[in-house]
């Protein structure tokens, strides 16, 4: 059964949320693939299970982090000067946006949940051997 873990949740979206805008502000780079995936590593791994804890918890992560992120924009294009009718003609970029966010941070919560899975076989006495 899967289930809605809260604090991964907040914890991924508030990495992802600050990497993002850090790395835009600072940089002028737009690292959302990378930050976005991170986000969703972090949530699959520390949710555990199978892999649909994972993907389902980041999913939620990706809608929470994309309706942030998007929010931030709109404040950031606003403050910059530019009109209702431009935030209103962006509308359509801000939604493939949230999409996007959304399919990568579930790639992520993919991701980490086999990571974490992976980490917690039972290896036997010759994988484990140090060469």
């Amino acid at each position: 059964m899967v289930m809605i873990k809260s604090r991964p949740i907040i914890i991924g979206a508030t990495v992802s949320v600050i990497l993002y805008f850090v790395s835009y502000l600072l940089a002028g780079l737009n690292l959302m693939f990378f930050v976005l995936m991170i986000g969703g590593m972090l949530v699959g791994y520390m949710v555990g299970g199978d892999f649909k804890n994972g993907v389902f918890n980041g999913t939620i992560m990706g809608i929470v982090a994309g309706i942030i992120n998007v929010v931030l924009a709109i404040i950031v294009v606003l403050i910059q000067g530019a009109s209702s009718i431009l935030i209103s003609a962006l509308a359509g970029t801000f939604i493939i946006s949230i999409v996007l966010q959304i399919i990568l941070a579930a790639a992520g919560g993919f991701f980490g949940s086999i990571i974490r899975t992976e980490s917690k076989l039972d290896r036997s006495p010759t994988e484990q051997q140090d060469y």
